[in-house]
């Protein structure tokens, strides 16, 4: 069995770190994820991967080419796509745990090369904050049924790089949001080398978290923690280093009124 980096937070970015690699094995990415939420505890949960900075890179490198036959040949890709998780193939639905769930969940890809942009968005409206939750479990198994590098084959997703790992608790109450942060667990040795390569792969990535209150913020508990000017939106920016050595407290009380 192929070993696996296991980390303990950080919920439904695992999942999609695998499938940003998928797309470039680069550091030029960004993931944005975002919880809105109404007074009645339902709302919209996203995770925006952008790699604009990815296509960017690329246009540079095939313009710094000797580039008469590739600028002739090069073929311009433009398209918005929308794919709901409802269409998705069995194989992958037959590993949810919560398929009525998961099966409301959307995927949007957005591709503009001639100037460089690149976005994938997944999202779930939900009805109750606890839906999230179950939706992320699904996230860190169902897609390991896609063929790629990540994927040892048929065993599943907690043979996946980066799967298997904990995964961190949203709750919400009248006035109330929290992110409760799992426990993390000392590295296996075997796997310390994984996470160097991770670190260097990602080393100018950056993961951030926006959480949008149906009212005025009074209080937040946790860690570098912003209240923007908005005064109900709640933010923080970290880098992937930091997760990958296991050294982010995703932990979080939003009190508002």
């Amino acid at each position: 069995m192929k070993p696996t980096l296991k980390i303990k937070s950080g919920s439904a970015l695992l999942w999609l770190l695998s499938f940003g690699v998928l797309f470039g094995s680069s550091s030029c990415f960004n993931i944005l994820e975002i919880i809105e939420l109404k007074k009645d505890g339902s709302g919209e949960y996203k995770m925006e991967v952008d790699m604009g900075e990815m296509m960017n890179m690329m246009n540079m490198f095939s313009g710094m080419a000797d580039s008469t036959a590739i600028s002739e040949n090069k073929e311009v890709v433009s398209l918005d796509s929308l794919i709901s998780f409802s269409s998705m193939e069995d194989s992958i639905k037959r590993k949810w745990q919560y398929p009525d769930v998961t099966s409301k969940g959307m995927m949007r890809m957005v591709m503009d090369t001639e100037n460089s942009m690149m976005t994938v968005t997944f999202s779930l409206a939900f009805n109750d904050i606890v839906e999230v939750n179950k939706f992320n479990v699904d996230m860190n198994t169902g897609f390991s049924a896609f063929d790629s590098p990540l994927n040892p084959g048929e065993d599943g997703g907690t043979d996946m790089i980066f799967m298997g790992g904990g995964l961190d608790h949203f709750a919400f109450k009248g006035g109330q949001f929290s992110r409760s942060n799992m426990a993390s667990e000392e590295m296996e040795e075997e796997n310390q080398e994984e996470a160097d390569m991770m670190k260097m792969m990602l080393a100018d990535a950056k993961y951030s978290v926006r959480y949008i209150m149906p009212g005025k913020v009074k209080k937040v508990e946790g860690l570098d923690y912003t209240i923007e000017e908005d005064h109900s939106t709640v933010t923080r920016t970290f880098n992937f280093a930091e997760l990958i050595e296991q050294k982010v407290d995703f932990g979080v009380v939003i009190n508002y009124k």
